[in-house]
C-alpha cells in the first residue's frame, strides 16, 4: 500500500488515539459512550479517534511543527 506521508501520520496518530481512549482510566468516557449496540460504540470510537488525529494534525501543520 502505498500512501502519503500525511495519511500515514493520520492512521498513526488515530491508533494512538484509540489505544488511549481505549485505556482502563477511562472507563467514564467508555460507559458515556457504549451503547447497547457494540457497532455503534466501535464506529463513534473510530470517529473519535479521527477527529483527534485530524485535530493533532492540523495544529502542527498551523505552527509549521509537522515532522
Amino acid at each position: 500500500m502505498n500512501i502519503t506521508q500525511q495519511k500515514e501520520y493520520r492512521y498513526q496518530f488515530a491508533g494512538m488515539a484509540m489505544q488511549a481512549l481505549l485505556e482502563p482510566g477511562n472507563a467514564q468516557f467508555l460507559r458515556d459512550m457504549a451503547f447497547d449496540n457494540n457497532k455503534q460504540f466501535a464506529k463513534m470510537l473510530a470517529e473519535n479517534a479521527v477527529f483527534y488525529a485530524d485535530a493533532l494534525i492540523a495544529e502542527l501543520d498551523k505552527k509549521g511543527e509537522r515532522p
